[in-house]
């Protein structure tokens, strides 16, 4: 057996292998390191809940987006009364394009109001709109001009609704949804970076009479990098398995309580199976992170000559 292979052990014979950074504490305690996997942790769960948060953000938007393309509203203006208003129905209903139109009940509008008004009827001398609610085939671009035209033709003074600006604030909120996740995820990904840098360069640093014996017996820079690359690496990897589990346990909670709050997307779902991939990634991009990281800071230390 050469010196080196000495020096670090063999495990596969049942001897312990050197450890580069193992900094006991009192009661043979790894402070440093326990304390580096907790931070670790945690940065990697609030970076899923972040990804789930922007992932079932967007689903959301673009579920509620394709609802209100779907949709139209006219309000008839004259005549305005009740007759009117279902006379506009029906001629809404025979424009190509329009897939139902129905014309809004006072009994339809209390309950529109209710949340804000109150339950009960309504008072007799409040003035309602009439309204008729239109449903439209959202690649027809047309429709709306169509049923302008038409009621027009009919001698009805109306305003179409086409909910356009409604579509573009939820795709605007979307948007910056996904802009801040990501910036959030690029910093939890740089504080990582500098906690596995950190780290290493300290770990060396206070072990580096194990560095000097190592390079006596002919232990390279790329091999003591190599080490410690690989202990980061697995630490980085364990670290992100326990704090993508804390997100599904947040990400299972998230569905629970927006369930609660009546948020609901029809048959959809604000989380899907396929998303688990957002938990999946947590741990290898840690180990990813770490291993770069504290590969970088150690060759950079072994340079200096440390």
């Amino acid at each position: 057996m050469n010196p080196l292979s000495r020096l670090l052990g063999d495990p596969g014979r049942g001897e312990p292998r050197l450890d580069l950074l193992r900094a006991e504490g009192p009661g043979g305690a790894d402070l440093g390191q326990r304390a580096l996997f907790i931070v670790v942790a945690i940065l990697c769960g609030v970076a899923c809940i972040v990804g789930l948060t922007a992932v079932a953000s967007m689903r959301a938007a673009e579920v509620w987006s394709a609802d209100v393309r779907t949709a139209m509203t006219v309000r008839v203006l004259a005549p305005a009364d009740d007759e009117a208003a279902q006379r506009a129905a029906r001629a809404i209903g025979d424009v190509e394009g329009v897939t139902s139109a129905r014309a809004m009940t006072r009994a339809r509008a209390s309950d529109l109001l209710e949340p804000w008004l109150g339950a009960g009827e309504l008072p007799a001398d409040i003035p309602l709109p009439r309204l008729v609610e239109v449903g439209v085939d959202p690649s027809d671009a047309g429709v709306a001009a169509r049923i302008g035209a038409r009621l027009s033709e009919l001698g009805f003074a109306v305003q179409v609704d086409d909910h356009a600006r409604w579509a573009n604030e939820v795709r605007r909120a979307a948007g910056l949804v996904r802009a801040v996740s990501f910036a959030a995820v690029l910093l939890f990904i740089g504080a990582v970076v500098a906690a596995f840098a950190f780290a290493a360069r300290a770990a060396i640093v206070a072990r580096r009479y194990v560095v000097v014996v190592l390079n006596l017996v002919g232990a390279e820079d790329a091999f003591i990098a190599a080490e410690v690359r690989r202990r980061f690496a697995m630490l980085g990897l364990r670290a992100g398995a326990v704090g993508a589990a804390g997100a599904a346990v947040a990400g299972a909670a998230l569905l629970i309580g927006a369930s609660g709050a009546g948020i609901a997307l029809g048959d959809a779902a604000l989380l899907g199976v396929l998303d688990v991939w957002v938990l999946l990634a947590a741990p290898l991009a840690a180990s990813a992170v770490a291993a770069i990281s504290a590969h970088v800071s150690v060759a950079a230390a072994l340079k200096a000559s440390l």
